[in-house]
């Protein structure tokens, strides 16, 4: 790496920050949003009855079957009989009699909104820092390459340098 010109270092910087610029801003965005549904509606527990491995085009998908009961925005509790959930966000194996937590969609006894071990969303902190981490490195590449277009104005782009 020692051998490495000012361009190549200016093009791997470009391609983290952009990286990195791109993580953190829809990292900070999903957890946004996950945070905003698990305000609106409340956690459950959900039992497995059934748990089983489908195979699909991608590999084996984890499925279950889960029964939870879910309270309604009129105040009613329903119960909820899912046939068929795919549990593969959920980092372990199912079996039935488990019971694990869940964030129903409101008025719908179908696939859950939310799969969690725990459901406890970052915190309002935690997303402004992700925000910020986003727009520090956005800028860092906007500058970046900002100064690669001075560059190759400056040497006129033709200039071939070997190494």
């Amino acid at each position: 790496m020692t051998g490495m010109m000012p361009r190549q270092w200016r093009a791997i910087a470009i391609f983290w920050t952009l990286a990195i610029w791109f993580v953190s801003l829809f990292g900070a965005i999903a957890e946004q949003q996950r945070a905003h549904r698990l305000a609106a509606n409340p956690v459950v527990s959900a039992t497995v009855r059934k748990a089983w491995s489908e195979h699909q085009k991608g590999g084996p998908v984890p499925c279950a079957h889960l029964e939870y009961d879910s309270k309604q925005p009129d105040g009613q509790t329903v119960h909820c009989d899912v046939p068929w959930v795919n549990v593969g966000g959920l980092g372990r194996t199912l079996s039935a009699g488990d019971t694990i937590m869940i964030v129903p969609i409101p008025n719908e006894c179908w696939e859950p909104d939310l799969i969690c071990e725990t459901c406890a969303p970052w915190t309002p902190r935690h997303i402004a820092m992700m925000y910020l981490v986003s727009a520090l490195s956005g800028l860092l590449c906007v500058f970046l390459i900002w100064q690669a277009i001075q560059d190759l104005r400056r040497n006129g782009g033709a200039k071939s340098e070997v190494a």
